[in-house]
């Protein structure tokens, strides 16, 4: 005589797809912070913003140029170097006179 099979304990994966990431609300925001900041006078703040938005290409950057320099190089140093690099490169290229 066949026994009936027990109902199996494990759990099957939801057939509900994985959260996906909104990658066009950063792009939007961008878009929204570069308008801002090519008006003839813009806030301060949106300045930081962008700055804020740019930082972990700033990191990247440096962490590949440490690799190639010698020891005695801080890297704090290249990091504060590209910060204040972002706003001089953005104002030579974005700003109209």
């Amino acid at each position: 005589m066949k026994s009936a099979s027990a109902p199996s304990t494990h759990s099957t994966p939801s057939s509900q797809p994985a959260p996906t990431i909104a990658v066009a609300e950063p792009r939007a925001i961008q878009a929204a912070l570069w308008k801002s900041y090519r008006k003839p006078n813009p806030e301060t703040s949106v300045e930081n913003e962008l700055i804020q938005q740019y930082l972990p290409l700033v990191k990247t950057v440096v962490g590949r140029l440490a690799m190639t320099l010698p020891p005695h190089v801080d890297i704090e140093d290249l990091f504060s170097a590209g910060m204040v690099g972002l706003p001089m490169r953005w104002s030579e290229k974005t700003r109209r006179p």
